[in-house]
């Protein structure tokens, strides 16, 4: 009897076993997992974690649990469970395009490219991969390309509005007017009363330097919805252009109680607050944009707000921070050089002013500082020249320094 019931002990242990390596423990914790993914990503990504613990070869589990490592921006751990994915399943298009995403999220866009253009290989018509490879073609600021990968896009779907409001938006960025304001008529005589495309219009008569018509569409906009806050803050820009600073400041509280997260309003209130000398201001309307969202103009904004409060070593973080979020921000190499300048670091200086004059040749200000740095470290021909130039580029405060320094 004794014997028996060891047996019988035994056999319960295998089937115990057996039944916590079954596929159907692996569906209860992707069940679990899709359930608590819902609201508890820590014990939805634990479930998935289990589910490839008992089944290594479970795509489905690494591909979930990336997405909730995306979300977390635990952006590493997501790229590590897509490549698993891609690797147990490589046909799957969608796991490129979501690569891509997290590679382009770490700045990786050659890699990024190459997942979309293995995905478009095998749905070249894709709208949402042509869509998403535009979008990092723009961050590239490959116009060319962008505009080639929408065309392709209208192509197949000539109706599709969303395209043409991109495409305006592309040209308007390369200050092709005529061309932005082709795509947005075209919507427009589709769907008058399109708050979105009444913006863009907006925006493009703004950019032809007419705010008066611009506040029109703009107010056509925001009559369509009354809640569009970005519709308040490009109408405010118009009103600034106009100097109604009453109806400026105006716009930007109503887009700000519309919207609080609303990065760009306060990116304009710290803006503004510089141009009034409000350094105190400045840095905490920045640091609310820089709440909101991660972009090198608050950090610029901020940076130049703590260096006339004396805070030079915080300033210099923040022009960090501009230039590795934008490179080719020649304003923040500008702005550093100037703080270095007041170190006394003069060859530091130099560096950044030459970088931003490469980046903007006609940057009249950077001229004149880096003509003032070359002087300071005793090559007094090459600043004067430097001095000359900004002068010639209409920065007028050269010409006393040109009298002091150089005859």
């Amino acid at each position: 009897m004794r014997k028996i019931i060891f047996i019988l002990l035994a056999w319960v242990a295998v089937f115990n076993a057996a039944a916590q390596n079954s596929p159907g423990l692996v569906n209860k914790y992707m069940i679990d997992g899709d359930n608590a993914a819902k609201s508890d990503f820590v014990g939805a990504i634990d479930n998935y974690t289990k589910a490839i613990n008992l089944d290594p070869s479970k795509a489905e589990a690494y591909m979930k649990r990336a997405r909730l490592y995306t979300i977390m921006g635990r952006y590493a751990e997501a790229q590590a469970d897509y490549n698993m994915a891609l690797k147990l399943n490589p046909q799957t298009i969608m796991l490129y395009d979501e690569r891509a995403k997290i590679k382009s999220l770490a700045n990786d866009y050659k890699s990024a490219l190459s997942d979309l253009d293995i995905a478009l290989s095998a749905s070249p018509y894709n709208e949402v991969l042509l869509q998403h490879r535009s979008d990092i073609y723009l961050e590239q600021q490959n116009f060319e390309a962008a505009i080639n990968d929408l065309r392709i896009t209208l192509e197949s779907n000539p109706e599709n509005n969303v395209t043409k409001v991109k495409m305006a938006l592309v040209f308007l960025d390369m200050n092709s007017v005529d061309s932005a304001m082709y795509y947005i008529n075209q919507i427009l005589e589709q769907q008058p009363r399109s708050y979105i495309a009444n913006d863009v219009k907006g925006l493009i008569l703004l950019k032809s330097n007419n705010p008066e018509v611009a506040i029109k569409y703009f107010s056509k906009s925001i009559e369509i919805n009354n809640k569009f806050a970005v519709g308040y803050l490009n109408r405010a820009v118009a009103y600034k252009k106009l100097n109604n600073t009453q109806a400026y400041q105006k716009d930007i509280e109503t887009a700000i109680k519309i919207e609080q997260e609303l990065y760009q309003a306060y990116l304009l209130k710290g803006n503004e607050a510089n141009e009034n000398n409000r350094y105190y201001d400045a840095v905490a309307y920045f640091s609310a944009s820089l709440e909101n969202n991660n972009i090198s103009e608050a950090y610029f904004g901020r940076g130049y707000a703590k260096k006339f409060l004396g805070d030079y070593a915080a300033a210099i973080n923040d022009f960090n921070s501009a230039i590795n979020l934008n490179i080719k921000d020649a304003r923040a190499y500008l702005g550093r050089g100037n703080v270095y300048m007041i170190f006394g670091n003069y060859q530091q200086a130099l560096e950044d002013y030459n970088v931003a004059i490469a980046l903007n040749p006609d940057y009249a200000e950077a001229y004149f500082n880096r003509g003032l740095a070359k002087i300071f470290r005793y090559y007094k021909a090459e600043g004067c020249e430097d001095l000359k130039n900004a002068l010639r580029l209409g920065y007028n405060e050269s010409n006393e320094k040109l009298k002091f320094f150089c005859e």
